[in-house]
């Protein structure tokens, strides 16, 4: 069956790219984040502790010591289903090469940035890259690690075959049962009542199948996800993710001028130290795309009739829950009247391709609204480099309050548009030169409504 629907962003790569990291630090090479904190030394963001850092292999367990590791990179992804890593070890006394890494063992690690909660998970180590090692001197080995959460490997090798009746958040929650993790399910509930036949998939194929299929009333624009976070594994609604967050959206701000004996606070572990906003879609392409106008029709052979369901802006940008309350469309009403509000093409499907499903689905305004909701969510993007903090979590939102950086000012003020809030879609937990930091990548689906002028807008409420 075709995919009935899309995301709003590409899955990244599990873990392999080494550019992932944002941050480049400076200093040594060990991890000696828990000396530093029982020091006494003045409070430092990014300073963390570690709790447990070790390798489990069939004979035992090998801890790993602070000056070994030169690297760590831990991956939580929306668009992925589990966790990643990657570690980079300095062995110079051939530690590593007496375990003769075979794919079987597990790298274990627990830490927390100051004042905050421990995060860890057990990684399967499913690659392993050696080299020489010629950057300290030593006359050793340079080991990569790529990890993934021990659950991937155990779900890879099962299969499901067997038919589900009943709502699709609860057919999910049998399937991962399956799995036997001891991980908790966030479960967000879905609406209607199907028969799904799943042919032979992993427990995480079939998930993610049933998320192109999941259906909720009240969050109507039905983006469903299954991906883990450091608290265990979630099957999301991203706007009921997005409606409840923003209430306790976590506040960051990027002030570039700030004074360096100004950063050595608590408050500075909520100073952002880098930012960049990628270039999103242009008039061009939100025309081609349809992307605040598309409908579809639904062919009904039993009925000899078509169906057809439409969706435009500036009808129904009121009906969707919105980071900012009140919002604005990320375009003014004038464009959208002249070129965005016209329905461009419509999606073609059979209504009773496999019996009542479709019809109890209702997947003509599924398709249009999730189009439309994903298609703003990967509009505004925003990646930022902030002091590590073990609390931050994807599916989070993120308060930005960023200061307009303009010479005509005597006063500058907030920016209007690219401050507000902003659902935190990956995280990456680095801790590398004695520094723990996180890398974040955000989406906006809406602008604030803090323009002068709101009536030039389409404008919501919800």
């Amino acid at each position: 069956m075709a995919d009935r629907g899309s995301t709003f962003q590409p899955p990244t790569e599990t873990g392999d790219n080494s550019d992932r990291g944002l941050y480049t630090g400076v200093g040594g090479t060990g991890l000696e984040g828990e000396q530093s904190q029982q020091t006494g030394d003045l409070y430092r963001p990014g300073n963390f502790t570690m709790n447990k850092l070790q390798i489990k292999h069939k004979d035992g367990t090998l801890d790993l010591d602070g000056g070994s590791v030169a690297s760590i990179l831990i991956t939580e992804s929306i668009f992925q289903n589990t966790l990643t890593c990657r570690v980079i070890v300095l062995d110079a006394t051939e530690q590593l090469a007496e375990l003769d890494l075979d794919g079987h063992e597990e790298f274990i690690i627990n830490f927390n940035s100051e004042k905050n909660r421990r995060i860890g998970n057990t990684f399967n180590i499913y690659r392993t890259e050696i080299q020489s090692d010629t950057g300290t001197g030593n006359k050793g080995k340079v080991y990569q690690l790529f990890g993934i959460s021990s659950e991937y490997i155990d779900q890879a090798s099962m299969d499901i075959n067997k038919a589900f009746t009943g709502k699709i958040s609860n057919t999910v929650r049998n399937i991962y049962r399956t799995v036997g993790s001891k991980k908790r399910l966030d479960l967000h509930g879905t609406d209607g009542v199907t028969t799904h036949i799943i042919p032979g998939e992993t427990p995480f194929e079939a998930i993610s199948r049933l998320c192109r299929r999941a259906y909720s009333s009240n969050f109507s624009s039905s983006i469903y996800l299954f991906y883990e976070d450091m608290r265990g594994f979630n099957f999301c609604n991203v706007e009921k993710l997005i409606a409840d967050g923003r209430r306790r959206a976590i506040p960051y701000s990027y002030r570039p001028d700030t004074q360096i004996d100004d950063k050595k606070t608590v408050e500075a572990q909520y100073e952002i130290q880098q930012i960049d906003f990628p270039q999103g879609r242009n008039l061009i392409n939100k025309i081609e795309s349809g992307a605040y106008a598309s409908a579809v029709a639904e062919i009904d052979i039993i009925n000899q009739k078509l169906d057809v369901t439409t969706l435009t802006v500036k009808d129904n940008f009121k009906d969707f829950y919105h980071l900012d309350k009140p919002a604005i469309s990320l375009d003014k009403t004038s464009i959208i009247d002249r070129s965005l509000n016209v329905i461009n093409s419509t999606k073609w499907i059979n209504k009773f391709i496999d019996g009542v499903r479709h019809k109890e689905n209702n997947f003509g305004s599924l398709i249009t609204r999730r189009k439309f909701y994903g298609d703003s969510l990967g509009q505004i993007k925003m990646n930022c480099v902030v002091p590590g903090n073990s609390d931050l979590s994807v599916g989070t939102i993120l308060a930005l309050d960023m200061i307009e950086q303009s010479a005509n000012k005597e006063s500058p003020e907030q920016e209007k548009k690219i401050s507000g809030k902003y659902l935190i879609t990956e995280v990456n937990h680095q801790i590398q030169n004695d520094t723990y930091m996180c890398t974040m990548s955000c989406s906006k689906e809406s602008y604030r409504a803090n323009v002068p002028d709101t009536e030039r807008y389409v404008r919501g409420n919800r």
